[in-house]
């Protein structure tokens, strides 16, 4: 981030500018347990919590200024320290949001932006590796919300060839407004699935709220989809007709797979591109599995290249991208292969993490699944279908862990043939039974929802 004067600021945000008028110089943050020096502290509150509680405290460690409500500052009659300011707006969270659609107006460069059912994260990894690595802009972990996409944005400095902005929703609205700020040069959807369903009541919602990141590229801008999606014909139709272009990856698409095969550590493909779109082709090698995986990075590499990347230069880059803790990553724990795939699960993610398991390892193939949330009225069925999956891709042994949706898997597991089925109320008793049957050979897939807390059944096995 670049230097920032506090009437600069100020500007942006409409907000009154109390104390000094001097510069903050490093990251705006929202986190009062690691305070920035130099910083801007933003004061939110939540449910459970309120950022305002901890003004003084962050600016005694040496925290710049802070962004808070004019409620609390009329209510707190707090005395501005020497040296420090207060911003005071309505509302922090869109004086945040002010700010930073105000700061990502100063940047020339490309940005991509991402959103969809599953695999955001993997993609937005890949985009910024094969768009140029280290000098290329990423959101940091899972910050693409509301907050988490503003504060992306204020990390923007001179430094950055280009910015990968992931962007997600659980409701329907919520895609617009972080696309305004972000503006993408570029945009993907890489799936329309029903994670989030409980909420948008339909895939054909989920879908209309997905296409507003590519929709949000400018009028002769590009959006990069994937080709093999049941939304695709629909959103390429939309999309032209706004009059922004549309490159689809994959069967059937503009930039085709020729061949994608698994190796040791993830897989090995071939793109081509048609004539419309550059007529080059490069083989890609990564060290994440299967081919939903495959896709996910030809997407980034695809979007890159729109942005003026070399595609053999963006393919190379991607051979040095690894897993993400959490997002179907191979560790090896107690001897056992390991695909840790715990961070979070809808039944479409359940089902290709599945299908990697079915290819893997020539032992026994083991499923510890957890519950899968945001299915509302359609979790039941979710459930049962995934259980159907785990029979259908060969897996040996299905570990169902949790309550009565667990079961709801174990159930259409055994109904569907699977040979052992096991449904445990936790992850100790999980990891337990599971600790005591592993065998060298065998491949366990580990996988649930962020609520079922799976990643504590791998943590169980090296207990």
């Amino acid at each position: 981030m670049r230097t920032i004067s506090m009437l600069e600021a100020a500007g942006w945000m409409g907000a009154e500018l109390r104390g000094s008028e001097s510069d903050f110089t490093e990251a705006v943050f929202s986190d009062s347990r690691q305070p920035v020096v130099g910083g801007l502290f933003v004061a939110l509150k939540g449910e459970r919590f309120d950022g305002h509680a901890y003004v003084q405290e962050v600016l005694n460690h040496g925290a710049s200024a802070a962004l808070v409500s004019a409620g609390w500052a009329a209510a707190s009659g707090m005395s501005v320290p020497v040296g420090k300011a207060l911003l005071v707006v309505d509302d922090p969270l869109v004086g945040l949001q002010r700010m930073a659609a105000a700061y990502r107006r100063e940047f020339e460069i490309p940005v991509i932006g991402i959103t969809g059912s599953n695999g955001k994260t993997s993609t937005k990894e890949f985009a910024a590796a094969a768009l140029g690595g280290s000098d290329v802009l990423r959101t940091q972990g899972n910050l693409n919300n509301h907050i988490g996409v503003p504060l992306t944005l204020m990390r923007l400095g001179a430094s950055h060839s280009g910015a990968v902005v992931e962007m997600g929703m659980n409701h329907a609205g919520e895609l617009a407004p972080l696309v305004a700020m972000a503006r993408p040069t570029c945009g993907i959807v890489t799936c329309v699935g029903v994670a989030h369903i409980e909420h948008l009541g339909s895939r054909e919602a989920i879908a209309a709220e997905k296409v507003v990141v590519a929709e949000g590229v400018p009028v002769g801008g590009t959006a990069v989809l994937n080709a093999e999606d049941d939304f695709f014909g629909w959103m390429r139709e939309r999309l032209e007709g706004m009059g922004r272009k549309v490159i689809g990856v994959g069967v059937g698409g503009d930039v085709e797979f020729v061949g994608c095969g698994e190796t040791s550590l993830g897989s090995r493909f071939r793109l081509k591109a048609g004539p419309q779109v550059g007529g080059w082709e490069v083989e890609v090698e990564t060290q994440v599995p299967g081919r939903h995986m495959a896709l996910n990075a030809a997407l980034g590499l695809v979007s890159a290249v729109v942005c003026g990347a070399n595609p053999q230069d963006a393919a190379a880059r991607l051979a040095g991208v690894e897993a993400a803790k959490g997002r179907l990553r191979c560790v090896k724990v107690a001897g056992i292969d390991v695909l840790d795939d715990s961070y979070n699960a809808n039944p479409d993610s359940m089902g290709a993490a599945l299908r990697v398991l079915s290819g893997r390892g020539r032992g026994r193939k083991i499923a510890a699944l957890g519950r899968m949330g945001e299915l509302g009225a359609h979790a039941q069925a979710g459930h049962v279908r995934v259980g159907r999956e785990a029979a259908e891709c060969g897996v040996d042994w299905l570990v169902a862990v949790g309550g009565e949706e667990a079961g709801w898997i174990a159930l259409a597991a055994r109904d569907a043939g699977v040979a052992r089925v096991d449904h445990f109320p936790n992850t100790t008793i999980a990891a337990d039974a599971l600790r005591g049957e592993l065998r060298p050979s065998d491949t366990l897939l580990v996988k649930g929802s962020r609520s079922a807390h799976m990643e504590a059944v791998i943590e169980g096995l090296g207990s």
